[in-house]
């Protein structure tokens, strides 16, 4: 398989000091910003699978449609940015944004050194909760939450950041909370699963990534090669992975997805499970073990490898479809799947946009730092945030 020359980069990417990332930082909006590289395909080959912020404004509704947040499929029906991106708005926080950002209906949550802001379609930001955040934030029916520093599942005001709700837990808040019947679920560092109704519903040793949910059953995965599910009556299932997990669960229409990582000589790899006891439907071991979750789409389970591409996989056999290499740096995160596009982002500080047909990469956008979360779809633009503690947002170039 051959794969695409890796563009030419806007700025250089390294580890600066605070001069070097400020004139990195001025280089990247003046440069990557207002050059984005010519809309162009370079079609994947067949794999080999061995089994500074704006004024102020208004906030804007957000216009996403999407699978539920909870079940982590990270699949939405909108084209998206397509062709000739250029970022839009670039908002300063106060630290590295490596948690996962969530696009509620007031806004678009992210945290950055404890605190959760929440930013408008210009990039304001609206509210600043300092509640020493540990979690992503979960854009819930009732309002969003946030899991903090002392165990505690918090509610926030989307209007005002203060807290409005808490709920007790011990150690630290390990993974953003999913519903479970009536109430909400979250996960902590001792291994605590945790309810805002019923309490501690159980334990599992070293947890991986946050937990999904079908509103029925909660999904978590290990460090100690285990897949499990709890449902109304506390502990399900559970299911052995033959590696490390690797990021949330996925919840399918009738599967359940999930990664692991290598362990010693054995390759990472994907597995599907059924939800109502666990039991495999196939697993397939990767050329590159995986680097994040899974994203989902109707016909397609796609994989970030650490290698530095995207795999995908056909979601009930396991089959590759197609395999494309984005570049030589890991996927952190796992990708977004849209109507007709896939988008995914790497630690080189590239953001790439694949055709979902035949993994054809259409174009690389230089953002100037290790893209560390995201992307997120909002207000039309894709939203990612920065291991220089910035949010960017990307759209189309005007005509």
């Amino acid at each position: 398989m051959s794969s695409p020359p890796p563009p030419a980069a806007c700025a250089p990417l390294r580890t600066p000091g605070p001069r070097a990332l400020a004139a990195l930082l001025l280089a990247a909006v003046a440069g990557c910003a207002h050059r984005p590289e010519p809309d162009r395909r370079v079609l994947a080959a067949p794999p080999t699978v061995t089994a500074s912020a704006p004024a102020v404004s208004a906030p804007a509704p957000v216009t996403q449609v999407a699978s539920p947040w909870h079940e982590r499929r990270r699949a939405v029906p909108d084209r998206g940015v397509e062709r000739s991106p250029v970022v839009r708005w670039r908002t300063p926080l106060r630290g590295p944004v490596t948690l996962p950002l969530a696009v509620g209906a007031e806004g678009l949550w992210a945290v950055a050194a404890g605190q959760a802001s929440m930013l408008s379609s210009t990039g304001e930001e609206l509210v600043v909760a300092p509640v020493q955040a540990t979690t992503a934030v979960a854009p819930a029916p009732d309002g969003p939450v946030v899991g903090v520093d002392d165990g505690a599942l918090l509610a926030l005001s989307p209007t005002t950041g203060k807290v409005s709700l808490a709920w007790a837990g011990a150690a630290k808040a390990r993974g953003s909370a999913v519903p479970l019947g009536a109430e909400l679920v979250w996960t902590t560092s001792d291994g605590a699963v945790r309810g805002t109704v019923r309490g501690a519903l159980g334990r599992l040793v070293s947890l991986a990534g946050d937990p999904s949910s079908d509103g029925q059953r909660v999904y978590l995965q290990t460090q100690s090669q285990v897949l499990a599910a709890f449902d109304a009556q506390g502990p399900a299932w559970r299911s052995h992975l033959l590696g490390p997990g690797q990021g949330a669960p996925v919840v399918g229409d009738d599967l359940v997805y999930a990664a692991w990582d290598r362990q010693q000589d054995q390759p990472g790899g994907v597995m599907a499970v059924h939800p109502h006891d666990g039991s495999p439907r196939w697993q397939v071991e990767l050329s590159s073990p995986p680097s994040a979750a899974p994203a989902l789409a109707p016909g397609l389970l796609l994989v970030p490898l650490a290698e530095g591409s995207l795999q995908a996989l056909d979601p009930q056999t396991g089959q590759a479809l197609w395999n494309v290499r984005l570049g030589p740096h890991p996927i952190p995160s796992p990708p977004l799947i849209g109507a007709r596009s896939a988008w995914a982002v790497d630690l080189g500080g590239r953001l790439h946009r694949v055709d979902l047909d035949d993994g054809g990469v259409a174009w690389s956008l230089a953002l100037g730092a290790p893209a560390t979360a995201g992307p997120e779809l909002a207000w039309g633009m894709l939203i990612v945030g920065l291991a220089s503690g910035e949010v960017v947002a990307v759209g189309e170039a005007d005509e």
